[in-house]
């Protein structure tokens, strides 16, 4: 069973799809998850990254990381599929243009 989560808004729409098309890509045997081991740490980095970041940013943490957040899941979900995660034509853009649906258009 693979669960598709709501991420923040219908402003993002397009990290479900990215979520969809990696369910797509893992059912479809591209990639394998890590071990169970491996998985749990990563559970234990989230949580104290979480942490961290509600002690830094009190009140406003949901609010300050979900731009953050979504660009980096993005990143992940792209190398688990083998696609580059920089999807931007050059060193100045990756830097200072936002990341779109159109940026994941060819996945």
């Amino acid at each position: 069973m693979a669960i598709i989560v709501y991420a923040e808004s219908a402003a993002n729409i397009y990290p479900y799809e990215m979520m969809a098309k990696w369910v797509a890509h893992l059912l479809d045997g591209a990639f394998q998850l890590p071990s169970i081991a491996r998985m749990e740490k990563s559970v234990v980095e989230w949580v104290c990254w979480a942490h961290d970041m509600r002690r830094c940013s009190g009140n406003y943490f949901r609010k300050s990381c979900i731009g953050t957040i979504t660009t980096w899941d993005n990143d992940q979900l792209c190398r688990n599929m083998g696609y580059n995660p920089r999807r931007k034509k050059g060193i100045v853009a990756e830097w200072i243009e936002p990341y779109g649906a159109a940026d994941y258009a060819d996945i």
